[in-house]
This record gives C-alpha cells, structure tokens and sequence, in this order.
C-alpha cells in the first residue's frame, strides 16, 4: 500500500512540475545587465593607492553580470615613517624617504636642517690649498680644509725651505746677493778698474760677473769676452759695469735672458749678434748709443724697448731679427744707422717717440718700414693698413706685404684699389695660427717665405691668375694635407713645399715649365706626383726624404732628373723616365730601396754619381748604348742587381760604381772603357767571372776587392798598371792572365788571394823581374803558385 502511494505521489510531482514550466516559460524575461548597483555582493576589486574600486553590472531581476564599473576614487599613498637618507653634506641639507604603508611606492624629501656644517681638520698639500709657498726663510703654509674640499682660514706648515730667488744677482726673499763665477778672467784697465775679458776656466752656463775683483771695481765687458760661448744661458751683469764691450756675447746662441743694468751707458758692435735664443731686451735710460749689429740675427727676439737717452741706432743693429714685432724708440734718437731694422718681417707695431721721419727716411735714418716689412723703397707711398693687411704700392704694382689681423681663416681681399696684386715676400710668414687661406684670382704671384713656418695651414686655394710660386713660400706647412696648382702657374720655386709632411698628393699641371731644388723636399706623407708635360727640369733633391711616395709619373718633356730628385724615396716600386730625359743627376734615386727595375731610355747620355746608390731591391736595369759616362757609386749597395750590361758607347766608369752588389755573377767591360775607377767592383761577393775590355790601361785601387767568388778574371792586353789592392781577398781566383804590357802591379795587389796558383803573363822571365811591384803584392798568395812565361816558369816564392 505505501509503496502504491509513493509512486502515486511521485506522478502527482511530476505533473505539478510540468504544469509549473510551462507557467514560468509564458512570464520568461531577457537579462539586461545595465544597472549599476554598490553593493559588496557586486563588487568586483577592492581600491587601491593608484585605482578606484570596480563592481558587476547587474540586471533589475538582481542578476549579476561579466562587466565591471568604476566608482570612487583610488586611496592614494599614505607616506607615514620617513628615514634619514644619510646624503647630508657640509653645505647641503639631505633627503629622506618613506615606503607607502598599502604599496612598495617610494616618497623622498628633502630633510631639513640635516646639513652637517665644515670641520676644518683636514690637511691636503696642493697648490688648491697653497697660502704662501716656501722662501729661503719660510716653509710652505697651507689652509686647513673640510672633506668637502672646502677652504678654512686657519693654515699650518709643510714641506722644508727653499733655496734662494736671486734675480739679478740679489735673493728677492733675504736679499743675499749671488754668489759670482769662479774662473772668469779679467784684465786691470789704465783707470785701475777691471774689465772681464774672457770664460776663463768658468764652466757655469749661468755667468754672475762680480762687481768687485782683486777689490776694484768690475767695469766693463770687454770685446769678445764671451764670443762663441753657445753653452751661456743667462748673464747677470753688476751695476758697476758702464759699458759692454764689441761682440762681447757674440754667438751665444744658447743666450736666454739679460738684464742690462741702468749703470750701462754703451752697447758695441755685435755685442750679442746671434743670440737667437734671446726673446726681449730693455735697454735702460742710461745707455746713449747701440753699436753697429748689435743685436743683428736675434732670430727669437721679439720686443725691444729702446731707452730715452739712446742718441744712435747703429747700422744694422737688429738687422735679421726675423721675429721681432714690437719696438718702441726713445724720444732723444737721432740718427737710426741703414738697415737697422733689415729682415725685420714680422715688425709691425713701432711706437716712435722721436722726431724721426721713420717711415720714409733717408739712407741715415733707418728703412724701418720699408726693410722691416720687405717692401721696395720710393719715397712717395705709404703702408695702407685696409682690413688688417697691409698693401703698399710701388711703381704702379700693388703688394700685399703682410697680414697683422688675428683671423684663422683668411678669404684675400679680392683685389686692391680695384687692381690685382702680389703676396709680397714674407707676408705670413710664421702666422702659425692660420688655418686655411683662399687665394682670389685677382693675385698674380706668391712670393718667396710667403706663408713660411704657418704650420696650422691645412688648406691653400691658389686663384687662377697666380703665374709664380716662390722660394720657400709654403715652407714647413706641416699641417697642409693637399694642394691644387692652377693651370696659370708656371714655375714652382726653390724649397717651395719642402717639410710640408702631411702632404698626400700633388698634380703639377702642364703650365709648369720647372720644378725648383728641393720643392718637395722631406714630403715624408706624399704618396703620388704627377708632372706635367711642359716640365723640363726636376730640381736637385726636388722629391728628398719623400718616404711615403709610391707612385711617380714624369712629364714627356722633362730633360734633366736633378742630384737627389728621389733621394731615399724608400716607398717608390718602379718609375718610368722618359725618351726626353738626357741626363739623370748624381743621388737621382739613391736609397729607393723599394725599387726593384729601371728602363733607361736611349736619350740619356750620363748617369750621375750615387744615382741608384742602395736601391737594395733593384734587380735588373739597362743601360742603353747612348750613354757615355757612368759616375761613381751610381750602383753600389745594389745587393739584388744580378747583370748589368754595359753598352759599347761607354767610355768610363766611376770609383765604387757596381761595389756591394754582392748578386752580381758576371760583368763584361766594353772595349771602349780606358779605365776602371777605385773600388768599381769591390764587395760583389756573388761575381764569378770578368772580362775586362782591350782598351783599358789601368785597373784602379780595390777595383775587385773582396770578390771571394771571382774564379776567372780575363784582363785586356792595353792594361799597364794593377792597382792597389785591385785582386785583394778574391779567395775563389785560382788563375790569371797578365798581359806583358803591365809594368807595376802595387801594393796587396793579390793580398789575400788564397786559391792563387797559377799566373800566366804574357811576356818573358826577364820582363816579369822588371814589373815594378809594390810592398806584400802577393800576401798570403799560396807558396806553390806558378808563372808561366813565353820562355819558361817560375816559381812566385823561391
């Protein structure tokens, strides 16, 4: 029955259900999640320091949804416990910071009042911290100083005392005067003074002269007391001296620093002529008159104040002080003798306080502008000073005669008085802080010394209209890197790039008719030179010391290759000279160690002594049949020239000609030859066999000295004299042919030649006893050597 009844119930809850469905399915409504309800039911995240709390969406049914909504604000950061950062200095204070008590955020402050204040306690030796340095009575002191490296006024001291400050003979601390020179010599005057005459034993280079000797009074320097002394430094001259004598420091070169007392009242002539290391001078009130060259050649002097008692200026008296630029002239001179201020390039500031017309005086009064600044003399123009250069015209052409502006980058004025005009000589000479200089072609020559020593020049553009480069005028341009000639220039100076080293490259163009001596000599950073077709000469040593060149090209007109054109251009593989050449100079290519093959043309007649002097890598060369002559040593030192033939046109080969060309095997010495020079041969170690021509007559001293490897030698029947040592050390010679013309063989002629055994001679017994032969001919020679005569043999050693 129960169980009838719960399977009853059963059925009654299902159709119960089914009846509710189907009620809940007619009323169902679609969630729409927009109602934004603050509640913890729907709240999604709690805020924090940098966000605001987030909640669900939810539906009006109280639904609760995926999207969330912000609402509120963040919390922000809460700083409570700051700490001390320990950052305080003695002049600042330091900060300090806080973590956040909800985050790891970090807050730092600054901590008031937390600076630290100077402890002055510390105590560093350095010229920071310098009071007063050492004397000859007191030590150093310094200032006491903080950590910080703040300075303190308390000081303490340190260190040990000094030795004595003399200047001028007198300690400016103590006032102890100097001690004088010992050894110095002197000479008694008539007036019972004495006069220094000479360094005697002295060997200071800081010269005190006393004021007192042999208790009289020191007056004088006499003539030439101290010429030639290079090793002088400085002079201290006394007060007792009146007068300095003629060239009395005449080539002291070493020179420095000279006072000259007020006692002074006469400088003679060339008293210091040459002292090149001198830099300024002050002549006192006292003196009235400055000899003849006094200071003529004081290269490094560079201001001189002329005293206002100083009556005559002598000739010449600073003739050649190529550095001076500043003078100033007392007001009671008179007479300023001719050239006083000659070679004077670089003056430009006199200040004149006499009555002198010194700007265009006579013959008796000075030249100093004219010769100072190189500038031909007129008598009716004026220096004009137009935006820091200085122009000057003579005979209707206009000069540039020197720059006294301060730029480093010049552009040339583009003409003046709307006329072209020439870089006079020496106008920038020694303008050391110019950079680069861009040359208008309203400028028609460079002159000589132009831009000489500007050793900061590291770009030139020469203008179109420049027809000549003078002597020296980019000398020592170290800093130059390149150049361009234009086409209008025809001719390059002597010296004209010569020390530029950081020259890379340079076109000659075919305008160029001439290359001066050492143009580019001590080029060391040139790698390449092209010359142009219109040159004709390459000057003596033109290319010296260019280690750096590896590659040349010569014009097709070039005649003559000076001495020492290529000398010692290590770098330089291979060269090609061309059929116009007709004579290559003496050191041509001496030392081009890294040339290793030559063609000479059919043009050349003569090679010059040294020519090819230790081109060690030099291999082959041809000697063509036009050339005559070949000068001594021009192969020597050639130790890879294996053969050389030498033609039939030559008629003589100079001393040392092939020596040291140790890998030469075999030579023939044309017929022509009629004599063979000292050492031609000696040192060709590798040389096994000569064959000596029919017209030479005489074998010069050493001509095969120390030819160990000669085994055969067939010598010519003109020959009548064998030279001094001419066989000496052939070690490998174990025969020879003398002809019957010899009539001396001189001294060690054979010395040496220890593989000697048998000579034949091309005459008789009697004729061989009657050779003239020097003293040990035969030393060393083996004692079992036999001659040969037309009439019998003979023993060498009996």
């Amino acid at each position: 029955m129960r169980k009838i009844f719960g399977v009853l119930l059963s059925v009654l809850c299902i159709c119960c259900a089914a009846i509710g469905l189907t009620g809940c399915k007619k009323d169902k409504h679609i969630h729409s999640f927009d109602k934004q309800v603050i509640t913890d039911e729907y709240k999604a995240t709690d805020a924090t320091c940098t966000e605001a709390a987030t909640y669900y969406y939810s539906c009006e049914c109280g639904e609760k949804g995926a999207e969330t909504f912000e609402y509120g604000s963040p919390l922000g950061h809460s700083f409570t416990n700051y700490v001390s950062d320990n950052n305080a200095t003695c002049t600042q204070d330091g900060t300090k910071t806080a973590k956040c008590d909800r985050c790891n955020e970090t807050d730092t402050v600054k901590d008031i009042d937390s600076k630290l204040h100077h402890s002055y306690t510390e105590q560093i030796v350095s010229d920071e911290y310098l009071a007063a340095p050492a004397t000859c009575t007191e030590k150093a002191t310094y200032y006491y100083s903080c950590k910080c490296g703040a300075t303190g006024i308390e000081t303490f001291e340190y260190g040990s005392t000094t030795d004595h400050n003399f200047v001028n003979g007198k300690c400016t601390y103590c006032g102890k005067e100097q001690e004088a020179s010992k050894g110095l010599a002197f000479t008694l005057l008539d007036d019972g003074t004495y006069e220094v005459s000479g360094i005697g034993s002295c060997t200071d280079t800081e010269i005190i002269i006393p004021s007192v000797y042999n208790d009289k009074p020191v007056t004088s320097i006499g003539d030439s007391a101290f010429r030639g002394c290079s090793r002088l430094t400085s002079v201290i001259i006394p007060d007792s001296v009146t007068s300095i004598g003629g060239s009395a420091f005449r080539g002291c070169s070493g020179l420095t620093s000279v006072t000259i007392p007020d006692s002074v009242t006469s400088i003679g002539e060339s008293a210091f002529r040459g002292c090149s290391g001198l830099t300024s001078v002050t002549i006192p009130d006292s003196v009235t008159s400055i000899g003849e060259s006094a200071f003529s050649y004081c290269s490094g002097l560079t201001s001189v104040t002329i005293g206002n008692n100083v009556t005559s200026i002598g000739w010449g008296a600073f003739y050649g002080c190529s550095g001076l630029t500043s003078v100033t002239i007392g007001g009671s001179v008179a007479s300023i003798g001719g050239g006083a201020f000659e070679g004077c390039y670089k003056l430009v500031e006199v200040i004149n306080k006499s009555g002198l017309n010194i700007t265009k005086g006579s013959s008796d009064n000075g030249f100093i502008a004219y010769y100072a600044l190189n500038v031909k003399k007129d008598g009716t123009s004026d220096i004009v000073n137009k935006e820091g250069y200085l122009f000057y015209t003579y005979d209707n052409v206009n000069y540039l005669v020197a720059y006294v502006g301060s730029d480093t980058d010049l552009t040339l004025p583009d003409g003046y008085n709307g006329q072209n005009y020439e870089l006079n000589n020496y106008a920038f000479r020694g303008c050391s802080g110019l950079t680069s200089v861009t040359i208008p072609n309203s400028v028609t020559s460079i002159g000589d010394y132009a831009f000489y020593n500007c050793i900061g020049l590291t770009s030139v553009t020469i203008g179109n209209s420049v027809t000549s480069i003078g002597d020296y005028a980019f000398y020592n341009c170290s800093g130059l890197t390149s150049v361009t000639i234009p086409d209008s220039v025809t001719s390059i100076g002597d010296y004209v790039f010569s020390y530029c080293s950081g020259l890379t490259s340079v076109t000659i163009p075919d305008s160029v008719t001439s290359i001066g001596d050492r143009a580019f000599y001590g080029c060391s950073g040139l790698t390449s030179v092209t010359i142009g077709n219109s040159v004709t000469s390459i000057g003596d040593d033109a290319f010296y010391g260019c280690s750096g060149l590896t590659s040349v090209t010569i014009g097709g007109s070039v005649t003559s290759i000076g001495g020492g054109a290529f000398f010692k251009c290590s770098g330089l593989t291979s060269v090609t000279i061309p059929d116009s050449v007709t004579s290559i100079g003496g050191g041509a290519f001496y030392g081009c160690s890294g040339l290793t093959s030559i063609i000479i043309p059919d043009s050349v007649t003569s090679i010059g002594v040294e020519a090819f002097y230790n081109c060690s890598s030099l291999t082959s060369v041809t000697i063509p049949d036009s050339v005559t002559s070949i000068g001594g040593s021009a192969f020597r030192g050639c130790s890879r020239l294996t053969s050389v033939i030498i033609p039939d046109s030559v008629t003589s080969i100079g001393e040392s000609a092939f020596s040291y060309c140790s890998g030469l095997t075999s030579v023939t010495i044309p017929n022509i030859v009629t004599s063979i020079g000292d050492y031609v041969f000696s040192y060709c170690s590798g040389l096994t066999s000569v064959t000596i021509g029919n017209n030479v007559t005489s074998i010069g001293w050493g001509a095969f000295y120390g030819c160990g490897g000669l085994t055969s030698v067939t010598i010519g029947g003109s020959v009548t004299s064998i030279g001094y040592r001419a066989f000496e050390g052939c070690s490998g010679l174990t025969s020879i042919t003398i002809p019957d013309g010899v009539t001396s063989i001189d001294d060690y002629a054979f010395s040496g030649c220890s593989g000697l055994t048998c000579i034949t001679y091309t005459g008789t017994i009697a004729d061989w006893k009657n050779i003239a032969k020097g003293i040990d001919w035969n030393y060393a020679v083996p004692t079992d050597c036999v001659i040969h005569c037309t009439d019998g043999d003979i023993k060498l050693f009996k």
